[in-house]
């Protein structure tokens, strides 16, 4: 099953979503198009029995950030800081649609993954990079800064010092280095990178949906929230999980030594 867009591919292969960003010839840039194409795309996938979603750029880079050429024109608005707002804004929705899917999110970077494209890339659960990787926040270059949520996201993935080394310096790291740092959980071979990301997101016992989407709410307030606030965030979701048929399934099941089935298996 494939959704047909003007600037990305959707391609849904058995429990495995593949979205990939399809602009090559401008390095994958986020554009308003581009942004609003990812939205209406993870609003359809949201709503479908997925095991998870693998996010990749076609061509040779992940997405090279912002596209800077609609941006020229946006800056020309009577009210550039207006705009600018408008253009963070639009972004953020994006990322937090991302964030509040009900399954495991992958980016696959090989190649750039800069500016927004980095930002992008850190809304997704885990980063799998390829051995071109390459991550940097060089937007004081341009004048401006990571506006769409990637300053906190990358604190909250490689920690204070690095960060601020990213965001402050323009440092690049490669795929090795943001292995070693955490900003990447996985360093895979090209051919393989989409490949071995979507095998992971079914591998192992199978998983209720439902208590999925519930742990991934439970691992943002985690690295979101103050502890008192995660653990009480962590209670409540575990009563939730709680009352769900899966759990009286997964229960059953375990203890008369057989496969779950769940009402709603996610991998």
């Amino acid at each position: 099953m494939s959704d047909v867009y003007e600037t990305i591919d959707v391609t849904v292969t058995g429990p495995v979503a593949h979205v990939r960003l399809h602009r090559p010839e401008r390095r994958n840039a986020l554009s308003a198009l581009v942004m609003s194409d990812l939205s209406q795309a993870f609003e359809r996938l949201a709503r479908r029995t997925l095991a998870g979603v693998v996010l990749s750029g076609a061509g040779t880079a992940f997405s090279a950030g912002a596209d800077l050429r609609e941006l020229r024109d946006v800056r020309e608005s009577p009210d550039p800081g207006a705009a600018g707002r408008a253009v963070a804004e639009r972004a953020k929705g994006l990322m937090a649609r991302i964030e509040q899917l009900p399954f495991p999110t992958i980016a696959c970077v090989d190649g750039p993954a800069v500016g927004g494209g980095l930002e992008l890339a850190l809304a997704c659960d885990t980063i799998h990079a390829g051995p071109d990787a390459l991550f940097a926040l060089p937007e004081p270059t341009l004048g401006l800064l990571p506006g769409f949520g990637g300053v906190r996201r990358l604190v909250d993935r490689v920690g204070p010092a690095l960060a601020s080394e990213m965001v402050l310096t323009g440092r690049r790291i490669d795929g090795g280095e943001a292995l070693a740092h955490g900003l990447a959980t996985r360093l895979v071979p090209s051919a393989a990178l989409t490949r071995e990301a979507a095998a992971s997101l079914t591998a192992g016992a199978p998983r209720s949906r439902a208590a999925t989407a519930l742990a991934r709410t439970a691992l943002r307030a985690a690295i979101g929230d103050d502890r008192e606030t995660a653990f009480a965030e962590e209670t409540r979701l575990y009563g939730v999980a709680f009352a769900e048929d899966d759990s009286r399934e997964g229960i059953a099941a375990f203890l008369e030594k057989r496969p779950p089935a769940f009402a709603s298996e996610a991998g």
